[in-house]
């Protein structure tokens, strides 16, 4: 039961997090910095800040299963415990129907070549 909460609890976060859009930080490759954007106009990865506020959204799901778990009965147990697995299947769906929908979506800029964060291109190798 108390993992069946965790992974619900784990999707719903993220599901959370996709669909609300929050200024999470960004890390902005091309750049080689960290920013709070929504979203940036350049590519950007905000994998890293998803996975981590959906893995404590996680451990509060496990932790309040875990709880609830030693107080019910085997037969509430069982209810719940599908239930949960249930809830889980259907929030992994959405996540990821919302995910593929998000990134579609997404037109990267690049950043002109005159810009100043830009790196430098890399020295060319000699033969």
């Amino acid at each position: 039961m108390a993992r069946s909460f965790g992974a619900t609890a784990f999707y719903a976060a993220w599901f959370l997090v996709a669909a609300l859009h929050p200024r999470l930080p960004w890390y902005l490759p091309l750049e080689r910095t960290v920013a709070m954007k929504v979203p940036p106009l350049s590519v950007g990865m905000d994998f890293y800040a998803k996975v981590a506020i959906a893995a404590a959204g996680g451990v509060a799901g496990f932790a309040a299963g875990w709880f609830f778990e030693r107080r019910s009965s085997a037969a509430a147990r069982a209810r719940w415990r599908a239930r949960g697995w249930t809830w889980a299947l259907t929030l992994l769906f959405w996540c990821a129907t919302m995910e593929v929908v998000v990134l579609s979506r997404r037109a990267p800029i690049a950043l002109p070549a005159a810009h100043p964060e830009r790196p430098p291109p890399p020295p060319e190798a000699e033969d």
